[in-house]
Order: C-alpha cells, then structure tokens, then sequence
C-alpha cells in the first residue's frame, strides 16, 4: 500500500513453529477440560521444573475475542501506532491493519520462499521510527546455496519517494537455515539494540560453533554494525548453544528472556522445552546439555516430560505470557529476582485447546494483549486463510 507514511503522519497529528513429526512442535493430544477455568501449576524453584498442583483460578476477569480474522499462519504483529498494526504471515507478505481491519492490498512482498519453518518471520520498527520511518524484518530464501539449500536475512526496510516499501538495507546476509529451526524472532531491547533469534538449522553443532550464526541470539546496532560491548570481538553473537529460539522478552529490569524448543528425536530425546534468563557471552548448552544441572545455566522454566513448545512471549503486568504451539495453550509465569538471577514461583496455563496453535503474543497500544494463531500452517487442522488475532483483556 503507498504512502503509509503520511497515513502515519496524518494519524499521529490526529508478533517447532516447531517442526514436522520428526521436529518439534511435537505431535502433541491437547483438550480442553471445558471447566471454564485456569490450570494452575507449582514449581520447584531450583531448577525450573513444573509440578501439578490440584488449584485453580477463574477466568471472569478475562475477555477474548476475535480481532482480525483470515491470516495465513501469521509470525509477528507490530503496532505502528494506535491505529495501525503490522502484521507478518509466512508465506511472504507485510499486511496492514487500520482501525482493526486487514487491508487487502500487501504493503510489502518479500523475496523470500516458504519452506517448513521458514519464510517471513520476524518484524519489528525502529525505536525512532517516527522520524526515520525504518521496519526490520528476517525471511527465509533458497537464492543461495546453505544447509539444504536455504538461508535466512535480517533487513531494514523503508517507504521509497513513491510510498512503496523497499529494502533499505540487508543488515545480515547468509545465516544458515533449514526447513525446521530457523529461530526468527527480531527485537530491539531497552538498549536500542536490535536482538535476533536464529536455530541451529538441524545442525546441532552450529550452536556450539562462535563461528557460525546458527543456534543464537544476535545482537546488533540499526545499521548492521557490531556493538563495542558485544561479548564476543568483532561479532554479533550475543549469546550461543540455542537448539530453536523463538521469543525474546525483556523485564521491566531490562533484563532478557527467551524461549525455546527442545529435542524432538534428537539423540533419542524428546520434550524439554524451556524458557531462559539471557545473559551476555552465556553458552546454554545444546546440544551438549538440554535441561537442568548439566554444567550449563539452568532454565527459569522447563517442560522435561510434555512437549510445550514455545512461540514468543511479552512481560504483562509483572508476569512473563507465553503462547505455545501443539499444546495449545498461553502460559503464564510468574518470577521472581533471587540472588543475581531469577526463578519460577508459579504457572497458569490458560484458553488449553480451545483456539489451537498460538504462535506469538504483544502488548498492544491500548495495553490489551494480542494474541496470534498458527492453525494454517499444515500441523493444526484448519486450512490457509483461518488464522486469527485475538484480543485478550485482562481486568
């Protein structure tokens, strides 16, 4: 769509996937107990791990409803302003929500090409974007020859003098990727910084290698250019040994989180999906580690036994929301600071099966919670087209 821009202007002054069968997003039975009611869980406080207890909350203090519907397994929705939305779907298109309705006309076409995880995943706007007017996105291409053939881009892009969006910029070229771990999710932290999430590209070792971009979190400055305070010289690793990361948080601290996938049929093993407090240089251990007191930094929260593969995440009034994938469900945690890190008090885990696969979750303008499926993307049991935003308040 052209001149979004002045769109902008003019209101202004007025958001594995895990994998296949084999890959994880693991195949995963999950119903509703149609009780109307939260599950509430406990944990052991030391190393993440979440132990049912037999409590429970209402949900009368929480509306959902459908805000836009149609999507095409949607990856990330970022608001503009507040009226305007972005909004990501993986096959390859930036569309535009005005006043809460989906325009018809892509704002922007990537070149990129759909395959397994991958595609258009990621996108974010420039802290000061304002005045400059700059997106970030990170898409998936087969144009260069990597593991099986497909790469992945982070890119700045702007509106050029005709109101059409362009890339600007290929901030970082050749990361490796794969038909499942692609990681993908791009933010910029409370330092203006902008983090990207990437898999080991089903190449376990990748995350070990500090030569490689796969199996991180990259950390890098608007333009491209590595920060002097990056942990590592001359690179924008910022922190390593991720199997598929795809949330980044940040606590009102300033301090990072993130989730990830665990194995699924790797060395044997299956589940084990986690959510980390990030830390700078810090490796977490895949593929040599996966979980708990293995010489590697514990997780904050860890699902050992049932696949709860996660999507992003947003901090919400003092707690960390989590939407999942083939458990179908959004979690909440609730943490707390303990001794120069943090640990797991509690977990609720809300709406389990009722909407399907939740891909991603934000915060929107109106301090409401957004909430994105991904029912399309041929592991939920809907087709293309039935994919939905919902709009969660919390009283």
């Amino acid at each position: 769509m052209k001149y979004l821009m002045s769109v902008f202007l003019l209101a202004s002054i007025i958001f594995i996937t895990g994998c296949n069968n084999n890959d994880p997003e693991k195949s995963v039975s999950t119903k509703s107990n149609g009780s109307g009611e939260i599950e509430n869980k406990g944990i052991n406080e030391n190393k993440g791990n979440l132990q049912e207890e037999n409590k429970s909350v209402n949900q009368d203090d929480i509306t959902i409803s459908p805000w836009i519907e149609g999507l095409d397994t949607p990856w990330e929705l970022v608001f503009v302003d507040s009226d305007t939305a972005l909004v990501t779907q993986r096959r390859g298109v930036i569309s535009i929500i005005k006043n809460g309705v989906l325009q018809s006309d892509p704002y922007w076409e990537a070149p990129s090409t759909e395959f397994g995880e991958g595609g258009l995943m990621g996108l974010e706007k420039d802290p000061n974007y304002e005045n400059n007017g700059f997106l970030y996105t990170m898409y998936g291409t087969d144009k260069d020859t990597n593991i099986d053939g497909y790469i992945t881009k982070v890119v700045r892009l702007k509106e050029n003098s005709a109101g059409e969006l362009e890339i600007n910029k290929i901030l970082i070229d050749n990361i490796p990727a794969a038909k499942y771990h692609d990681g993908g999710r791009i933010k910029f932290g409370p330092d203006d910084k902008l983090y990207i999430t990437t898999g080991d590209a089903t190449n376990p070792d990748l995350a070990q290698d500090l030569n490689s971009l796969a199996g991180k979190i990259l950390r890098i400055n608007s333009d491209g250019s590595i920060p002097n305070d990056n942990p590592f010289e001359n690179s924008p690793v910022y922190s390593y040994g991720h199997r598929n990361p795809q949330g980044l948080a940040w606590n009102e601290a300033g301090d990072l989180f993130m989730s990830t996938h665990g194995p699924s049929g790797e060395f044997g093993l299956t589940a084990k999906d986690r959510v980390d407090y990030i830390t700078a240089g810090t490796n977490y251990g895949w593929p040599e580690a996966y979980g708990p007191d293995q010489g590697f930094p514990n997780p904050l929260a860890y699902w050992p036994d049932t696949a709860t593969p996660p999507g992003g995440m947003v901090f919400w009034n003092e707690s960390l929301y989590v939407a999942t994938m083939n458990s179908e469900t959004l979690v909440k945690l609730d943490i707390e600071n303990s001794q120069e890190t943090y640990k797991l008090i509690n977990e609720e885990r809300w709406f389990e099966g009722e909407y399907g696969r939740l891909r991603n979750i934000i915060e929107g303008p109106d301090n409401n919670l957004y909430l994105m499926t991904t029912n399309a993307d041929g592991r939920g049991s809907i087709g293309p087209g039935k994919d939905i935003i919902y709009k969660v308040s919390i009283k």
